[in-house]
């Protein structure tokens, strides 16, 4: 009796790739799936795929987050960072679909996230042509390390505001003012992005309420090679110590927050491994005192 040989199917895996939806302010990254046949290349196949943007089976709206010129001339690992060498060809490409500063900030992020979906890849450094740092199309330039950001994903209306390359500086600044009554920091966030670290200190009346008016008087500087928020207010002893278990980026050596009773204040004391730029304003609802740093 003759046996029908029969074909098994291939295995198959699903990758996310982070595409980018709307524009401009509007902006931000949507995950998607494809499912492809598993190899020993998956990263490499994920970030082609990332390249190549939306197929006919995507929700609407979604397009694309890199050039379509651009090409990957080398892909490695280095224990836990992917290491991509994109052709220079994504510079040129990059004017067909706009050079919106915000626009390269989640090509980087989509990169990032796309990436470091794999358990192996934690960090991701991306050079062009062999190069290190400078631009990459628009205002942002290459950062030593990118890391993954998962606010991106939040319709704008929701997540914190994405910085503009042109409001960093090194030079110190301050904000609001002192106020009348006392006021408690009552909460730090410490967020990576893709090219800069946002300290987010959360202010309140000392009851509790939300606060009405200015933030408390504030401060930035540069203090040897730290990076020194200073907030004119109160805290709880909790938030005192290191900021390191609160987040992972590896262009920070260390963070560190302290108290001082007698002034009545919270600093938050940063120490990036490169010297960079910063940018100190605020936000409501809460209110907040912000201090991005550029990576």
């Amino acid at each position: 009796m003759a046996i029908e040989a029969t074909t098994q199917p291939m295995d198959l895996v699903d990758l996310r790739v982070y595409l980018r939806h709307g524009k401009g302010e509007d902006a931000h990254l949507v995950p998607t799936i494809r499912q492809v046949p598993v190899s020993d290349d998956l990263p490499r196949t994920a970030l082609q795929l990332l390249i190549d943007g939306p197929v006919a089976a995507d929700p609407p709206g979604l397009v694309v987050t890199l050039p379509r010129e651009t090409r990957i001339r080398r892909f490695t690992l280095d224990n836990s960072t992917a290491v991509v060498d994109f052709s220079s060809a994504i510079m040129r490409g990059a004017t067909a679909m706009s050079r919106h500063a915000r626009h390269e900030f989640l090509a980087l992020s989509a990169i990032a996230n796309t990436l470091t979906e794999f358990p192996d890849i934690d960090y991701v450094r991306v050079t062009v042509d062999g190069r290190r740092g400078g631009p990459f199309w628009g205002g942002w330039g290459l950062p030593e390390v990118l890391v993954r950001d998962e606010e991106l994903l939040e319709p704008p209306s929701k997540r914190l505001r994405i910085a503009e390359p042109g409001a960093f500086h090194r030079r110190p600044q301050r904000t609001g003012m002192v106020p009348a009554r006392p006021v408690r920091v009552t909460a730090l966030r410490v967020d990576p992005t893709a090219t800069y670290l946002r300290v987010a200190a959360e202010v309140a009346a000392t009851n509790g309420r939300r606060l009405l008016g200015p933030v408390p008087l504030s401060t930035a500087r540069r203090h040897g090679d730290r990076i020194v928020l200073q907030v004119g207010a109160r805290g709880p002893a909790k938030l005192a110590g290191s900021l390191r278990g609160k987040f992972d980026d590896p262009a920070f050596k260390a963070a560190q927050v302290r108290l001082h009773h007698k002034k009545g204040t919270v600093a938050v004391r940063l120490t990036p491994r490169r010297p960079g730029a910063f940018w100190l304003h605020t936000l409501n609802d809460p209110a907040r005192v912000v201090l991005d740093i550029r990576r």
